[in-house]
């Protein structure tokens, strides 16, 4: 106990000192990239504080935990900028498991390297991709927590296991499932790997599905929102066909000095068989046994490659970091752990100093007003940032077919991570923030009793404090969340809404306002607010 007792309370201590330097000290954030991310996130705890149930209420194409965490941050921290209280309201829930690993660490260093592994993993807000931004990344934040509880779950399958671990493994699929699906999926094939390979006994993982199961059937019993879960996810894979072997070699031409590292340990262990074996019995339990360190690395960093090729943290193969922490590692395989784990972590790692240091440099000076604090409060735009969103704005107020017929030729300004990303969204930011005031000013509001948003994500719900519209959803990317609408479906998507804001300055292919516009003149008045948005007011009976 002597030994345990100290990592528990540093533990403890650095947790609670993340908490409280992010809620005194973190009370402003550096606008970023692909802040629209964030926006939609926003919208749904703001949906879910008037009493909306995701997937219920409304369709989100994310799992819930990510939205009620931004909502009870900003309860919590209500002084907090919201995006760092998310990561705190993530950091806290992922305690319990990291918690109940504490003491299974061999060493104080293993304990370590762990803690700072998975802290780099969950409140760093950087991705890696090819781009030379220094922004910080806004993008799927929800991915980059499940990465995180992916790493966990490496550990997990890793370690020495307790009796109780059914319980900790029901909290950890609870959260994944409530997360992201996919990375829930892969993190069930480890679970079954470890008991075909003998890591943990059947009856462990059968209790903590158990607790697992128990928990959705209480919430369905109760609501039913697991099944409207389930067909949100249906939905979504139903629009969302093909691109999924793409992605697969997208990450492996990514990663491929990993990725190879990876596979010379994997053919080495077969070789051993093949050759050495030779002649001998088979003995699957002796293989698992002389194996393991060949067999645990090849299934971990093949797990890691699964979640990523699906867009799950843009931090490269880092979770799979947790085969390092099995003792034969460091005691057999010195070389090759060393040289995996340095083709794993050193990409992530220069990528966190060259754009820290990027960012104190370009973002040192902020912009002389900031506009975003009205939208996303504690938001803190760099001047440059802040000049080059008012050019963009002109320029697609001036030249909007122009650019859309530029980038119909693959000349892009807008696609992240692409440079002018962050400003063009910006200029559009910007753009929001006038229809809005325009909005208040012609009293457009008064006879509104639900609105919906024609756009990727609705800003103007939480942003003028109306109500959003039922059976809406979180995110309009047509061929991604969405299928393309025939009128009718138009119609019907609209019918609850009251009033709908349409999106005139979208300038990618992505542009969504063509779809309902249809829809829009039929039933709706068209009020103008400005170059990039109409307002639609449902006509009387």
């Amino acid at each position: 106990m002597q030994n345990i007792l100290p990592r528990q309370v540093i533990f403890l201590a650095f947790s609670l000192l993340l908490v409280v330097c992010g809620y005194l000290f973190l009370q402003r954030a550096p606008y970023g990239r692909a802040i629209f991310d964030f926006i939609f996130v926003q919208d749904g705890a703001y949906r879910i504080s008037l009493g909306q149930v995701p997937h219920i209420d409304f369709f989100s194409p994310i799992g819930s935990l990510t939205l009620y965490l931004a909502k009870w941050g900003e309860a919590l921290f209500p002084h907090s900028n919201a995006f760092v209280s998310l990561h705190i309201m993530t950091w806290l829930v992922l305690l319990p498991v990291f918690m109940a690993l504490v003491p299974r660490f061999r060493s104080h260093t293993e304990f370590g390297c762990a803690l700072l592994l998975l802290a780099l993993i969950t409140l760093v807000p950087m991705t890696l991709d090819q781009t030379h931004l220094s922004e910080i990344s806004y993008f799927a934040t929800y991915n980059r927590f499940a990465t995180a509880l992916l790493l966990l779950a490496g550990l997990w399958y890793m370690l020495p296991k307790s009796r109780f671990d059914a319980i900790l493994l029901a909290y950890l699929l609870g959260l994944l499932f409530f997360l992201k699906i996919t990375a829930f999926l892969v993190v069930c094939g480890i679970l079954l790997a470890s008991v075909i390979l003998g890591r943990s006994r059947w009856t462990i993982i059968l209790g903590g599905i158990c607790l697992f199961w128990s928990l959705l059937l209480g919430l369905e019993l109760q609501s039913g929102f697991i099944s409207s879960y389930i067909n949100d996810i249906h939905s979504m894979l139903s629009v969302n066909q093909g691109g999924a072997v793409y992605k697969l070699f997208y990450t492996a031409f990514t990663y491929w000095l990993a990725g190879s590292i990876v596979a010379f340990i994997g053919l080495a262990a077969l070789a051993r068989l093949l050759v050495f074996r030779k002649g001998r019995a088979f003995r699957w339990s002796a293989i698992i046994t002389d194996e393991a360190y060949a067999i645990d690395t090849v299934l971990l960093m093949a797990a890691a490659f699964m979640a990523e090729s699906q867009n799950t943290g843009g931090l490269g193969l880092i979770a799979g970091i947790a085969c390092l922490f099995g003792a034969a590692a460091w005691e057999r395989h010195k070389v090759t752990s060393a040289l995996l784990l340095a083709a794993t972590l050193f990409p992530v790692a220069d990528m966190v100093v060259h754009r820290g240091m990027k960012v104190l440099v370009r973002e040192k000076q902020p912009a002389i007003e900031q506009k975003l604090d009205v939208l996303i409060p504690g938001t803190r735009v760099p001047l440059p940032t802040d000049e080059g969103g008012q050019f963009f704005g002109q320029l697609i107020e001036q030249q909007r077919d122009r650019i859309r017929a530029l980038q119909t030729d693959r000349f892009f300004l807008t696609y992240d991570p692409t440079s002018n990303a962050p400003a063009v969204n910006l200029a559009q930011l910007y753009a929001i923030l006038d229809a809005a005031r325009i909005f208040r000013e012609k009293g457009l509001g008064d006879t509104v009793q639900s609105t919906t948003t024609i756009a990727f994500s609705d800003p103007f719900g939480r942003l003028l404090g109306l109500t959003p519209a039922k059976h809406t959803t979180l995110v309009m990317d047509i061929g991604r969340t969405l299928p393309e609408p025939s009128i009718e479906e138009a119609r019907a998507y609209l019918a609850s809404a009251d009033g709908v804001f349409a999106d005139l300055c979208n300038v990618t292919d992505m542009n969504i306002t063509p779809y309902y516009l249809a829809a829009l003149e039929q039933d709706f008045k068209k009020t103008h607010l400005n170059s990039c948005w109409d307002f639609y007011a449902r006509r009387g009976e």
